[in-house]
Order: C-alpha cells, then structure tokens, then sequence
C-alpha cells in the first residue's frame, strides 16, 4: 500500500512545492441574474437570550421572536414610549448617555448593508441570513422579553451542524463580541454559494480563479477531515479522544481493523512542508500517514512513512462525496462552477 501511493517520489532528498495560492488571482464569473450591487460583508451575530423572567424559563425565546418576526438584532434597550417611533439619531444620543458604549448596535445599523450575509446559531443550529432592510427599534414588548430590540429584516435560512459549516464561521463563535465582521474571502465565496443553492437563485456572483483548485478552498480542519474520511474507508479507526489539532507532531492516532496495526497521520495545508524522512518518525507505530496538498514533503520517504498524493486524494474525494463532510462538498460544488462558468 505504501508503495502504490509513494511510487513517483524521487529516491532522493527533495522538496516539492508547486504553488497553488490562486486565490490571490480571483476572477469574477458571469452569472444569469443580476447579482448584488456590491461585494457583501459576511457577519456573526450572537442571538442571546435576555435576564427577563421569559428568557428564564424559555433559553430559546429570543430566537424564537427572531424567527416570528423575520429579524436578526441585539439588545441594549433604552426608555421610550412602547409604540413610539425612534430614529437612529434619537436613540443613539439615548443608549450612548444610557450605556456609554454601543458598538454592536452602530455596527447593526451604520456599518450592515443590505444584502449583507449574516451567520448566527441556536441550539447547535447554523443559520445564514440576508439583510433586506434598514435598521429599525422595536419597542415590543415581545422585543424588550427578548432583549432584540435594534433589529434588520432578513430572510432566515437554516443551514444545519458544524458539519455543514466552514471551520472558520464555527470558530468565530467562540469569540464574546455580539456582532462582528468575518474578513475572509472563502468564507465569502462559501456563504454566497450556499445561499444561492438554498434559495434557486443567482443572487451572488462568486469571486474564484478560473478552474479553481478545490484544496485551495479547503480549511486545516476541512484537509484533516476529508483524510480522516480516507484513511477510514482504507480500514483505520481513529481513536476519538487521540484526534487533536493541539499535537504538533501529528493530529491523530489511528489502528487499522483487520491488522490491529496502529498509524499516525499529520496533516498541514499550504506550503508548510512535512518531512518524511525516517528520523523524523520515530513514534512507535506501524505507519505514519502525512498529507499536504501542494506536497510540500521534505527528505527521502522513510520506510514507515506513507506521503499521500494530492491526486490520490483528489480521486477519492471525486468518487466518494457522498462520504464527505457537507462543508467539504459545498467547496467541491464551488470548485466545478469555476470550470464550468464564463469568464466576463
């Protein structure tokens, strides 16, 4: 098996890095709509539930309302009439004398655009959302429950898992701020492309090189998964709590089925070079998979070390997507539109 997979590396010490960064040389495709006014920004928006009594005994209830009225927003509520309209000008002279501090209101209002893509979850549930109209204050007393009451209309589309997600929306998650940008342009061309397909729509035109390489698209995380899919379906079980991204020699400790044969496997993307000599192995284990999609191996192939071929990869991935992680596919699905759309 090693050597089926390792056979065209030269017997010698080598380094190969082709350069396969064509995302710094994106080109617009054409599309048979016309596709928003300009470029949108993607956001992050935690829907958090407030102290009310309501919140309490219902964690859901802010997202609840969300839903029920076709918005997304934040809290920081100010003291006015119920029923009485306020104008951005008025109520943030009030919240700025009231909290000293309303960025996640100003960015809702001032910075957002319609058209905008917005990410947020619930219960473990991705969500992906188009802005459709300005800022407004809702004074309800739904909306004071919920503490939603700076709100944009959206349309609500339900994505599904982190399974479904890009690693790098997920991970934004993890930071405090209520609402921010996400400055990433796959994740742009990811959002964008998903919510065309959800809606049937070619509302967004994605910004990626002609005959766009799929691993160019693919996340760390994305790169591990889809290896950790492979080496899998070739008779390997990995050891759930020995799959960390922590490890720095490798992410995770596998055995094979029939064998009982035990494997590591490192995974890097870029041009971060793996080296697959043997000294550089000496974990006490069967084989040792590595995998770099621009094949950045460094050294002469050690008799354990199996280094993965980009095509190999590629191959697998083509005939077994169904297999693959929805996030994964979703890149694989934006990568062929690239071969098969128009240049402008």
């Amino acid at each position: 098996m090693a050597q089926e997979l390792v056979s065209s590396i030269p017997d010698r010490p080598w380094a190969i890095c082709p350069n396969f960064d064509i995302m710094t040389n994106t080109r617009r495709f054409a599309t048979d709509a016309k596709p928003t006014r300009s470029e949108p920004t993607i956001w992050r928006i935690h829907i958090r539930p407030s102290g009310s009594e309501i919140c309490r005994s219902d964690p859901d209830y802010s997202f609840k309302i969300c839903c029920k009225q076709k918005v997304l927003g934040v809290g920081w509520r100010i003291k006015d009439p119920q029923g009485r309209r306020v104008t951005w000008e008025k109520y943030r002279s009030a919240a700025l004398r009231r909290f000293g501090s309303i960025q996640a209101p100003r960015l809702l209002a001032e910075e957002m655009r319609e058209g905008d893509l917005i990410w947020t979850r619930a219960k473990g549930t991705y969500y992906l959302a188009r802005v459709l109209g300005p800022w407004r204050y809702e004074s309800r007393r739904e909306n004071q429950d919920a503490d939603i009451v700076n709100v944009r209309p959206v349309q609500l589309l339900k994505v599904g898992t982190e399974a479904d997600v890009p690693g790098k929306v997920v991970a934004d998650f993890r930071a405090a701020q209520t609402l921010r940008r996400i400055r990433d342009t796959t994740v742009a061309n990811f959002s964008k492309h998903l919510f065309n397909k959800k809606t049937g729509t070619r509302t967004y035109s994605i910004d990626v090189a002609p005959n766009c390489d799929v691993f160019s698209l693919l996340s760390d995380g994305d790169c591990e998964d889809v290896i950790y899919v492979y080496l899998q379906a070739r008779g390997y079980i990995v050891f759930p709590s020995r799959r960390r991204r922590d490890l720095q020699a490798y992410e995770y400790v596998l055995v094979h089925k029939k064998t009982k044969r035990e494997a590591i496997a490192q995974v890097k993307t870029g041009n971060a070079a793996i080296p697959v000599d043997a000294a550089s192995w000496q974990q006490p284990v069967s084989e040792v998979y590595v995998f770099n999609p621009n094949e950045c191996y460094l050294g002469k192939p050690g008799r354990k070390v199996v280094a993965l071929r980009r095509r190999t990869i590629k191959r697998f991935m083509e005939r077994h997507k169904d297999w693959l992680p929805p996030a994964v596919k979703t890149w694989m699905e934006i990568a062929q539109e690239s071969e098969l759309q128009p240049l402008i």
